[in-house]
């Protein structure tokens, strides 16, 4: 049996940060959220699936409301390619709407799970859609943070995104979101070839909402052959927290969070035989410096 979920829970408490990752779509559903993030909550839901309640009213009542299957990938929050024009002209004709390109592989290869009362950590990649693959490792640490980072590479250029739905009202500066509604703050770093575009939700929803309605779309986007995207999301208690991007490149991430009087340090590896950085050589797949306490996994 393939595992279905991952699930990151700093505790038990209503203010807990929790997030959930998928894993596979396999179920009768169809449901294409492979190595998408379904939801990441800090007492109240801030990353969101953008679900929407459909219905084709001139099929029989059975069988009018829309199904899991036919949910648009880029209404969740993963990494989505493209579709080319003329797809995108079927699907916006009620009876045309074409799935072969948002049939991507249906299980991620999950490669490496780790949990501690220090972290939490997973990296799972999805092989092949299309030609292109997404490596994305996850980082819960306690209360204090969640970090995602994504490698997206694919045999020629295509354009490409990481996607997050988000809840709440924002101030930006500088890639960085100040949630003003659940005092949380998230830092966005990306490689030189991509860019951020955050936009009101009503762009791409459509009516009668279903669970809860994202207030803000962000797309990290590109159109080269590859991209490199780090997603931090951090409670804000009587601090904020300051995320340094140390290298962002093909071969590896490496970046430093800074909070009060903490420093982590986080390298994630893709695939390369050693990689240095901040004075810190590694061969591992991942390695984590908190609180002086150096972690790493091959």
């Amino acid at each position: 049996n393939r595992p279905d979920k991952i699930v990151f829970r700093s505790g038990w408490k209503d203010d807990s940060l929790y997030a959930l990752l998928n894993l596979r779509y396999d179920g009768f559903h169809g449901y294409k959220a492979t190595n998408s993030i379904v939801s990441l909550y800090y007492g109240a839901p801030f990353i969101v699936e953008d679900l929407v309640k459909l219905t084709r009213n001139w099929l029989p009542k059975g069988r009018a409301r829309v199904r899991d299957d036919n949910i648009d990938r880029q209404r969740l929050n993963g990494f989505y390619i493209k579709e080319p024009l003329l797809g995108r002209f079927f699907n916006k004709v009620d009876v045309l709407r074409t799935r072969w390109f948002q049939t991507l592989p249906r299980h991620t290869q999950t490669n490496k799970f780790y949990n501690s009362t220090i972290f939490d950590y997973s990296r799972t990649d999805i092989k092949n859609w299309l030609g292109w693959s997404n490596h994305r490792t996850c980082l819960l640490v306690g209360d204090e943070y969640f970090a995602v980072f994504d490698f997206n590479k694919g045999y020629s250029a295509k354009q490409h995104s990481i996607i997050w739905h988000v809840r709440g009202h924002y101030n930006s500066q500088n890639n960085i979101l100040t949630q003003n509604n659940y005092k949380l703050q998230t830092s966005f770093l990306f490689d030189d070839n991509s860019s951020i575009n955050i936009r009101s939700s009503e762009e791409l929803s459509e009516p009668e909402t279903v669970f809860f309605e994202p207030n803000y779309d962000i797309f990290i986007s590109s159109s080269k052959n590859h991209s490199e995207v780090v997603s931090i999301f951090a409670p804000v208690k009587n601090h904020n927290i300051r995320v340094q991007s140390k290298k962002i490149s093909e071969k590896y991430i490496c970046v430093s969070i800074h909070w009060q009087n903490n420093s982590d340090y986080i390298i994630v590896n893709n695939n390369e035989d050693s990689v240095e950085c901040n004075g810190i050589k590694t061969n591992a797949s991942f390695l984590f410096v908190h609180n002086n306490e150096l972690y790493e996994i091959k």
